[in-house]
């Protein structure tokens, strides 16, 4: 089964993320929630797991350091 990896930009409640792990997990699936700090604390988490999937919550005004962790995860791990 896969691992998933998901990240939340602050430290407030997200369901969706929560939602999302709970059906992964039924299914069979690894999964990992962690909050961070910034782009490269997600992208040194994701190597360091081993993550298949990585995914992230963000609300808007935080939609831009998402971004920026996508950008540095696929940066790092072309």
């Amino acid at each position: 089964m896969a691992t998933l990896h998901l990240f939340q930009l602050t430290s407030l409640e997200q369901h969706g993320p929560l939602l999302i792990a709970g059906v992964c997990r039924e299914a069979g699936h690894r999964v990992l929630l962690s909050i961070v700090r910034g782009p490269a604390q997600v992208a040194a988490e994701v190597a360091r797991s081993g993550a298949d999937v990585a995914g992230f919550s963000a609300t808007t005004g935080a939609h831009k350091a998402a971004i920026a962790a996508a950008r540095e995860v696929k940066r790092r791990t072309r």
